[in-house]
């Protein structure tokens, strides 16, 4: 069945952009008006709606749903496991190194997690190097925008697209073929967990707790300045004293924020909150 994507309007383009900007902080470009078209076009078709001006309308005043449906439809879900290997490893190294007599677990954060592939390669890394069930407890958990993308990474089943940066010795030890795709092992799968945030919710993104190590890694390019600015500082407020922060190789948090000091971890850049910039643990 052929389909034809509706032209939108610039003005169409900038009443749904900047709602979208408004409500989680990404930011689609001028140039970018036809791909936004092309993908609300299915859901103006199945709204029973011919101009994109009447399909903002739904998503502002209309069934609160609808916008949950746009979000999904818009946003990037490109992910694939082992991507940025350094960082992981960096991230084994800190495991490694924390404190057993702390008496708390080892909290890391994928914030955008997206189809949960990242959460996933951790739990991999952590649980061939002994640290997932060693003397340290370690609780893994992904957030995200996209419930379409959630529904996936609570599936744990994938396709070759996931594994392109994957060694094969990972695919052996924890996946098994079911249906033409990829499951990961049930043991892998219960000790990473996921729930929906929005990053631009401080609030509630609060309601997590508190993590030693946050990933973050190539979201915020995709939100406009003010937006990347209130989603570090969310971040920060959710990192414990001394706990890192990681960013994609192509994102920096120069001009946004100098809370974080940068620094570096087994040949990994990252950013780590200075101890006297946090409260005292309890």
């Amino acid at each position: 069945m052929s389909f034809q994507t509706i032209e939108m309007s610039e003005h169409e383009f900038r009443l749904i952009r900047d709602l979208v900007n408004s409500h989680c902080g990404i930011w689609v470009p001028d140039h970018a008006r036809s791909s936004l078209a092309s993908k609300l076009s299915r859901l103006l078709e199945a709204s029973h709606l011919d101009r994109y001006y009447d399909y903002y309308h739904l998503i502002k005043y209309g069934d609160p749903h609808e916008l949950d449906r746009a979000i999904d439809a818009i946003v990037n879900n490109e992910s694939y496991f082992f991507r940025e290997t350094p960082q992981l490893e960096a991230i084994v190294e800190l495991v490694r190194n924390a404190d057993p007599t702390a008496h708390r677990a080892v909290r890391i954060l994928s914030a955008g997690c997206s189809t949960g592939e990242e959460p996933y390669t951790i739990a991999m890394l952590l649980d061939n190097a002994g640290l997932l069930d060693g003397p340290t407890r370690v609780e893994i958990h992904g957030v995200d925008i996209s419930i379409q993308a959630l529904d996936r990474a609570r599936s744990a089943t994938y396709t070759s697209g996931s594994f392109r940066g994957a060694e094969g010795r990972y695919l052996d030890w924890y996946f098994k073929p079911t249906a033409g795709r990829l499951q990961l092992d049930e043991r892998l799968r219960r000790r990473v967990s996921f729930s929906r945030h929005n990053l631009r919710d401080h609030t509630h993104l609060a309601t997590l707790g508190m993590f030693d190590i946050v990933l973050c890694r190539n979201v915020i390019i995709y939100f406009d300045t003010a937006n990347k600015l209130r989603v570090v500082e969310g971040l920060v407020s959710v990192l414990r004293e001394g706990g890192h922060l990681f960013m994609g190789h192509s994102e920096s948090l120069y001009s946004i924020t100098n809370a974080l000091e940068m620094v570096q971890v087994k040949g990994a850049i990252g950013y780590r909150k200075p101890l006297e910039r946090a409260a005292p643990c309890r």
